[in-house]
């Protein structure tokens, strides 16, 4: 008889050592496919950041433009148009010379982190829920710049 016990053989001979099966297991694990670009959360950031934007924007321009027949075309234009960011103080003038001037001396300030989130996005996809966040909170920072953009707008057109 030998001394090998049923127990100990493995039930297929040439199957691979069971260390070398759970590394198998984990390596298909880690190579999981990437997370989307934008996900539900880019979404809700955007969308509740550009409401308040929004309607901050409606509640400036309307203490804020000058009371005339156009006072609300140029109300709801830039309230609507508010995703502009550092040009809705032009929008909300009509795109007065001064003020799309102003407007537009801002979007070197305010365009490349925005453009940089949008980047970061495309090229970087954690697979980690810490890493996902950070990317979430860097899309956030971005638009609420863009957003804050508009309101410094606001500076040269409503005052």
């Amino acid at each position: 008889m030998s001394d090998v016990h049923p127990v100990d053989e493995p039930a297929d001979p040439y199957a691979a050592p069971r260390s070398e099966r759970s590394r198998k297991s984990t390596d298909a694990q880690a190579e999981s496919p990437p997370r989307p670009a934008f996900t539900r959360a880019h979404v809700w950031v955007l969308a509740i950041l550009l409401g308040l934007a929004t309607i901050q924007t409606f509640v400036v321009t309307v203490s804020g433009v000058d009371p005339g027949s156009d006072k609300w075309r140029h109300v709801i234009t830039a309230t609507l148009l508010t995703i502009s960011g550092p040009m809705t103080g032009a929008i909300c003038r009509d795109l007065q010379s001064c003020c799309l001037d102003f407007s537009a001396s801002l979007l070197p300030w305010f365009l490349p982190p925005l453009i940089g989130a949008f980047a970061l996005q495309q090229i970087w996809r954690p697979r980690s829920v810490a890493g996902e966040s950070v990317r979430v909170t860097i899309w956030g920072l971005a638009w609420l710049a863009w957003f804050f953009g508009g309101h410094i707008s606001f500076l040269h057109a409503l005052m």
